[in-house]
């Protein structure tokens, strides 16, 4: 999926290698790919505590990263996953209306 989109915005890839020690927790281990000083997106197929996308963000952030998005196609933004998605350094969060979420502290109407 992601090498779908770096071809269609005629992108470069970089690829977040993670694991999942036990469920519902995510660890980045490596990015292999250059992320400094790019704009970066982060695709996912569901955004659920929102561990991967805070953890693959942070990761890209120490790399140097200018401006970090995400998009998801579902949302279920179940426990921690707002606090985690407000604390993370992702400038905004995309998903598509596949699960009805209530509207969260956003400052867009």
């Amino acid at each position: 999926m992601a090498r779908g989109f770096a071809k269609r915005l005629d992108a470069s890839l970089a690829i977040i290698d993670k694991r999942r020690p036990s469920a519902n927790i995510a660890e980045v281990l490596n990015v292999v790919g250059e992320v400094e000083n790019r704009d970066c997106l982060i695709p996912d197929d569901m955004i659920d505590t929102a561990g991967t996308i805070s953890e693959a963000a942070a990761a890209l952030k120490r790399l140097g990263a200018k401006r970090i998005f995400a998009f998801a196609t579902h949302a279920l933004l179940s426990g921690p996953a707002v606090e985690r998605l407000r604390a993370a350094p992702i400038e905004e969060v995309t998903v598509t209306n596949t699960i009805w979420i209530p509207r969260i502290g956003s400052s867009r109407s």
